[in-house]
């Protein structure tokens, strides 16, 4: 019995966990002992266990074995494309060369490099209209502003417009003419945003959709920003406002200005203007008026277009220095005259009873706002105010 055992022992072990669990599930019945019995059915169910994670296990590194086949075959692939691309770049490099050094002039002064250009014209139009076009802008974003009388557009005019007649061309292809006397240059209507604020002053809200209506193609138009302000104006014409909304079929961007104080002046107010991101500072009650608006207008689709920007006026400019005095003297003279303007409202009357010798100003006029501001620049002297 123990040779029968020593001579099946080497055939057991190359057995699958599988076939030795079913021996062992026969002995268990030929056994008359219930612990051996037990121990057998435990031992067996354990290598049934066992032989199916195994399986798993060889399933799941078969598995990975054929991504790595497949991954290593693509780069292969790859390899042999950037070979043969290499390649052909290197023989194109090869031909330069032979061609540069067949034309390699024999005359040291024809080795001088060109640097000029005998004549612009003589460039293939390609290439000048190239050059033609990396003078235009940057996208612009320009803003409406004057009144129902006088109204124009404040944004950086592209040079081309006023260097020839090809560079007018070129520019015209993509700054389109608007229906507006008062404005050259037009309008880029893929990139430049317009900008409508407060900065117009017009009789009604609905008059004044109605002539951007009428001066822009509003279905060509890709980026509008309207001042939050101007647009609780708006909302308030409903019917006109919906259907300026519903002109804009090609509208990429939806801007909502905040935060945006328009100068006073009608010069300020054609200063550039920049948009700058609000990061987390929008108020929830803008958010939810702006898309309140859009979804009672039916309008859901302009929800996912809507920005939300602060405005970025450009400072003041500085004025050169011999206009600076002239400013100065002039302004000085009638600081230390105050008898010498006409408009009693504007001169000075010292004040009585006072030991200092400066005159005492009465509050500033709006015509006095822009002469006082006038102040803060080099080499401008006022009278200070008591």
């Amino acid at each position: 019995m123990a040779d029968t055992t020593n001579s099946k022992s080497p055939l057991a072990t190359q057995l699958p966990l599988s076939n030795i669990a079913t021996q062992l599930l026969q002995l268990k019945t030929d056994s008359d002992s219930p612990a051996i019995q037990l121990a057998l059915s435990t031992i067996a169910m354990q290598l049934v266990k066992l032989q199916i994670h195994y399986s798993e296990q060889e399933a799941e590194q078969q598995k990975k074995l054929s991504a790595l086949e497949a991954k290593s075959k693509l780069q292969a692939r790859e390899i042999g494309t950037f070979s043969s691309l290499v390649s052909s770049l290197m023989s194109e490099l090869h031909v330069v060369r032979s061609k540069q050094e067949r034309l390699q002039p024999t005359d040291p002064a024809g080795s001088k490099p060109v640097t000029n250009i005998s004549s612009f014209q003589s460039l293939p139009y390609d290439i000048r209209r190239r050059i033609w076009r990396y003078t235009f802008p940057e996208p612009r974003i320009v803003q409406l502003f004057g009144t129902e009388r006088i109204l124009g557009l404040a944004g950086k005019t592209p040079i081309a417009m006023h260097i020839c007649h090809d560079s007018r061309q070129e520019a015209r292809s993509v700054y389109r003419e608007i229906n507006m006397k008062q404005v050259p240059g037009g309008l880029d209507f893929e990139h430049d945003i317009l900008y409508v604020s407060t900065a117009v002053k017009y009789y009604s809200p609905a008059g004044l959709l109605s002539d951007i209506a009428r001066w822009f193609e509003l279905k060509d138009i890709r980026h509008i920003a309207f001042q939050y302000e101007l647009w609780k104006i708006m909302c308030d014409e409903k019917e006109a406002f919906n259907g300026f909304l519903e002109k804009l079929k090609g509208l990429q961007e939806l801007i909502i200005v905040i935060d945006d104080e328009v100068p006073a002046t009608p010069a300020r107010r054609k200063r550039h203007v920049e948009f700058i991101h609000c990061g987390n500072s929008v108020r929830e009650v803008i958010v939810g008026m702006v898309s309140r608006t859009l979804l009672d207008f039916g309008k859901n689709s302009l929800l996912a277009k809507i920005r939300y920007r602060k405005a970025l006026r450009q400072p003041v400019p500085t004025f050169p220095s011999k206009t600076t005095r002239g400013i100065d003297s002039k302004f000085t003279k009638q600081a230390a005259t105050p008898g010498s303007s006409s408009d009693p409202s504007e001169s000075p009357t010292p004040q009585s009873g006072s030991e200092t010798s400066y005159p005492q100003h009465p509050p500033p006029s709006a015509k006095d706002t822009f002469l006082i501001s006038l102040g803060s620049l080099p080499g401008t002297s006022f009278s200070k105010h008591e």
